[in-house]
């Protein structure tokens, strides 16, 4: 994995680990996130979770929904490569615009619920439940 990627900051952290930005080494301008997980903080029910998880994000393709790239995994932690989605979180921004004053629209409202909707719907299609849907796992691409 180090081989292949330039590790940057840290630009997130959960429960189980740490995410980062990083870039291609061979294309310095494509831009990945790579969430490092520890795996002495799993036990083997967590990890069998992960790797359904990793199974179910390889099969899904919607352009509303983050993309998995690849994984890696040595004998401390997993890797996970996907999109980078450097628009930050719905709870970053909505944080941001309390502290400084300003709403959300009703017109951006819609804009965001409807990008979700069509992402649940997609997941439902194939069966597949999300579990976990709140503003911070809600991210944004550059253009918002």
């Amino acid at each position: 994995m180090k081989h292949t990627y330039k590790i940057g900051k840290l630009i997130g952290q959960g429960n189980y680990g740490k995410v980062y930005s990083a870039t291609l080494k061979r294309d310095p301008l494509v831009k990945v996130a790579i969430k490092v997980l520890d795996k002495k903080n799993m036990d083997n029910e967590d990890l069998q979770s992960l790797k359904n998880e990793v199974g179910v994000m390889q099969t899904i393709d919607h352009p509303n929904i983050v993309k998995y790239i690849e994984s890696y995994s040595d004998e401390r932690f997993l890797y996970l490569v996907m999109q980078m989605c450097e628009g930050g979180t719905l709870f970053d921004s909505y944080d941001k615009a309390v502290k400084h004053g300003s709403k959300l629209t009703e017109k951006r409202a819609v804009e965001i619920l409807e990008k979700l909707f069509r992402a649940i719907n997609h997941c439902h299609a194939q069966n597949i439940i999300h579990r976990d849907i709140k503003p911070a796992n809600i991210m944004y691409d550059k253009s918002g």
